[in-house]
């Protein structure tokens, strides 16, 4: 008995541990947790891979994933607490005045039952520990409060888990109203008649801010791996296409575009160190990149809108076979892939430019 004891201590003790560091760390999260995440993770990108209809429901993975971490927490620390009780004096309230009855046809269910309500319910009196017994009427209420500590701080985790993957969504769906694609956030930004791109350096700005926000956020709430991987067509509110259009923008601005009509370089190296931070989280998920890249973001409309791209296709193509280039595409293609998404989510405009017949707002 004493061994099952110490074996439902140390079980107590590890989930508690993994609970704590899950709620509480800013930097990391509890190794349960991060297993479970990756392992639910890989599960649902090998289950749209062989049966492809299912990634419209990439999302529900998300709840199952809450609900898999929540059992393992709540659970297993309830059957710790029964091991740990496996030898408590545990007697029916109706024979406490009889203490030859003690321990008296008392069973493992009965025990299993009497931590359950002593855990969820802080006991509901129709067993309770021999009044001889102080150590274990005192351990009892130890169970008693780690029940009460975990469904608190569970309650609050959770509320501001759906919070940051609401904010993740509202990314998402500002760079779909900024124009979506790379090419067409471009052509939205610029301004033919004073030859600039307008306020998209302001928002670069702001891009790197909630980058650095969704970085720390994928940190503490690796949830988020599935919520903000759901798909839809077309992906409103998908983060996967739209990290992908930011990053080529970037690579456009950087070495496609006239240095003296692009937004301050100080602004568009911060904001792809940001957007490399961020991927580099992402990374965390076991993403495998591609085997090539996809294709180099098409230039000819930029030129046709009259927009200062100072290389051709054969140097664009270069360009983006260098190597550090063709590796950040290559994981945003895996990336992709992992989400359920096809590369045309990225240079596709996601969002209508005009209205179209029977719109609801043109009736």
């Amino acid at each position: 008995m004493l061994v099952l004891s110490i074996l439902g201590a140390f079980i107590v003790l590890l989930i508690f541990h993994d609970f704590l560091w899950t709620t509480f760390s800013v930097s990391s999260n509890g190794f349960i947790t991060r297993w479970t995440t990756r392992g639910i993770g890989r599960f649902a990108s090998l289950l749209y891979e062989t049966f492809p209809w299912t990634r419209n429901h990439f999302h529900a993975f998300a709840e199952i994933t809450i609900g898999v971490i929540l059992m393992i927490w709540y659970i297993g620390t309830w059957a710790g607490w029964s091991l740990i009780f496996s030898n408590v004096p545990i007697i029916q309230a109706s024979k406490q005045s009889d203490v030859t009855h003690v321990g008296e046809n008392i069973t493992p269910a009965d025990v299993i039952y009497y931590t359950g309500t002593a855990f969820f319910t802080l006991g509901l009196g129709d067993y309770v520990v021999d009044s001889g017994a102080t150590f274990w009427r005192i351990m009892s209420n130890v169970c008693a409060a780690e029940g009460i500590l975990l469904g608190i701080i569970t309650v609050t985790y959770l509320l501001a888990a759906v919070d940051a993957a609401t904010a993740t969504c509202t990314f998402a769906n500002i760079l779909v109203c900024m124009g979506g694609s790379p090419t067409h956030i471009l052509i939205n930004a610029w301004n033919p008649k004073t030859k600039s791109f307008g306020s998209l350096e302001s928002a670069l700005i702001d891009a790197s801010d909630d980058l650095g926000i969704e970085r720390q956020n994928y940190i503490l709430y690796p949830v988020l791996f599935t919520y903000s991987f759901s798909t839809g067509k077309p992906a409103y509110d998908s983060s996967p296409p739209r990290i992908a259009a930011l990053d080529d923008l970037l690579t456009i601005l950087l070495h496609a575009i006239d240095p003296a009509y692009t937004p301050s370089r100080y602004i568009l190296q911060t904001t792809r160190m940001a957007l490399t931070a961020y991927l580099d989280i992402l990374s965390a998920a076991r993403i495998d990149s591609a085997e090539t890249a996809p294709p180099p973001p098409d230039l000819t409309l930029l030129r046709e809108k009259g927009l200062p791209v100072i290389v051709n296709d054969d140097m664009w193509k270069r360009i983006c076979e260098r190597e550090n280039i063709r590796k950040r595409r290559c994981f945003l293609l895996g990336l992709m892939v992992r989400c359920g998404h096809d590369w045309d989510d990225v240079v596709s405009i996601t969002w209508p430019e005009k209205s179209e017949p029977g719109m609801w707002w043109e009736e």
